[in-house]
């Protein structure tokens, strides 16, 4: 093998344990919130939860294809910060959506068995909610909108109203002089 693909392959490596480090941390930091906001699979029919998957894992892809326009923007830009940011994001993006088409595919097939569709039904919503946390950083990745910036300052636009006065405020005031000498002691020991 050639140094450059045992590099490549090394570079896999680190990037396989970045995404399941990251899946791991979502699951212990999103888990227990995401029971609170929605109901609990168990009120779920099996069929409810294949179809509620399905539209979590289409919701993710949209995102995903969302990014990949974000990144061939900032490709066009030749913006390397941007760049940079975007494509970590959408790695752990689409590292969370072949985990949740994994999961679904074996959602499809264990349909009669209601407790290994809910475990997967349950993995595929923390995805989820996971995916949508890292489109809201997609989206800041890319900085402030275009619209009111030229060049990275701000445009500003001056709106006067004709009603205003146009005459100085402090045209016929004088400068009043003040004694600003120090006081004599008040203590005859000093």
């Amino acid at each position: 093998m050639s140094s450059n693909s045992q590099v490549v392959i090394q570079r896999v490596r680190v990037l396989r344990r970045w995404i399941v480090a990251l899946v791991c941390f979502g699951l212990f930091c999103v888990g227990p919130a995401l029971g609170q906001r929605q109901p609990p699979p168990k009120k779920m029919s099996p069929e409810k939860m294949v179809l509620e998957a399905k539209t979590y894992v289409e919701k993710m892809e949209k995102v995903a294809n969302d990014g990949n326009i974000l990144v061939t923007e900032a490709r066009e830009e030749q913006n390397i910060q941007k760049l940079s940011c975007l494509n970590d994001t959408l790695t752990a993006i689409k590292g969370l959506l072949r985990l949740s088409e994994q999961n679904f595919s074996l959602m499809k097939n264990r349909i009669r068995k209601s407790r290994k569709v809910e475990h997967e039904f349950v993995k595929i919503s923390i995805a989820h909610t996971k995916v949508r946390e890292l489109d809201g950083r997609l989206r800041s990745c890319s900085g402030p909108t275009d619209s009111g910036q030229v060049d990275g300052r701000p445009f500003i636009t001056v709106q006067k109203d004709t009603d205003l006065p146009t005459e100085d405020p402090l045209e016929g005031l004088s400068e009043i002089y003040l004694n600003l000498e120090r006081p004599p002691s008040a203590s005859p020991f000093f």
